[in-house]
């Protein structure tokens, strides 16, 4: 039980963030804290691997097989290094292949973020054991993407700058915590790689505080829903035209006073 999202930010470089909660939730209900996010950076290349599915440790030894047989093939000099699609789909039927019917391998599915060569940035689908598919747009993969889904076309609006995209991004995880009892107080994982393919790795302290700003523009849509739903009752109007400015001004107030040191002398 996850949750992952992929999505892309722009600017004068531009690039890809990818994101995972940090719970690992057994068939017990067992929870505990876990990494389901990992990257390499190859000098003239970067991948992001953030694994969703319903073993985490499988996924995780998965995800390292895959990166270790990426960079094997970026080093090699015969090789196309632009062509890694064939290097995923051979790992992942090796390993799903090591399964039997009467033991069969857990769902396992992956975003993955990759640069090459400055090339366009580009975010894959991938799951066992052949599946690995170019995506133009956001997307999240695990339990939690039946409430982040809808909301995508409407959150991650497009074309924005990197700390906007990470804050709509915070602003997903934030709701998928608040309606699914398996994320409930998980905290998030975060990777920005940018078209160069330089990696940073966000503290779970930083994207816990974008996180935090949500609440408070929960209560202020709130808000705006009870009054509009009122019409022109005189008592809503009045009280909205009070309260609502200075509610709005927090909310704004506690996003601009976020800093990211993480990101400190990243070209974006």
């Amino acid at each position: 039980m996850t949750l992952a999202i992929g999505t892309y930010f722009f600017g004068e470089v531009g690039g890809m963030i990818v994101c995972a909660d940090t719970n690992v939730v057994f068939g017990d209900d067992n929870v505990i804290t876990g990494e389901k996010i990992s990257a390499v950076e190859l000098g003239n290349a970067s991948f992001v691997i953030a694994n969703a599915g319903n073993d985490a440790d499988a996924g995780n030894m998965l995800s390292a097989e895959i990166l270790e047989e990426i960079s094997k093939r970026n080093a090699d000099p015969k090789k196309d290094r632009f062509k890694f699609e064939s290097t995923i789909k051979k790992v992942m039927k090796a390993w799903h292949s090591g399964y039997t019917q009467a033991e069969p391998p857990p769902t396992i599915e992956f975003i993955l973020a990759t640069t090459v060569g400055l090339q366009c940035p580009r975010l894959y689908y991938c799951k066992a054991p052949n599946t690995v598919t170019l995506k133009h747009d956001s997307f999240a993969l695990g339990c939690g993407s039946r409430i982040v889904d809808p909301l995508l076309p409407e959150v991650l609006i497009g074309r924005c700058p990197l700390i906007p995209t990470i804050l709509q991004i915070s602003y997903l995880m934030h709701r998928a915590k608040r309606q699914d009892r398996n994320l409930k107080d998980s905290g998030t994982d975060m990777i920005v790689v940018s078209t160069r393919g330089e990696c940073r790795r966000l503290g779970r302290h930083e994207t816990q505080r974008a996180e935090a700003v949500w609440p408070d523009f929960d209560r202020l849509v709130s808000q705006c829903l009870s009054a509009v739903s009122f019409g022109a009752d005189a008592d809503h109007v009045n009280y909205m035209n009070s309260v609502f400015p200075l509610m709005y001004s927090n909310c704004v107030k506690k996003s601009s006073a976020l800093r990211f040191a993480s990101l400190n002398n990243f070209k974006t």
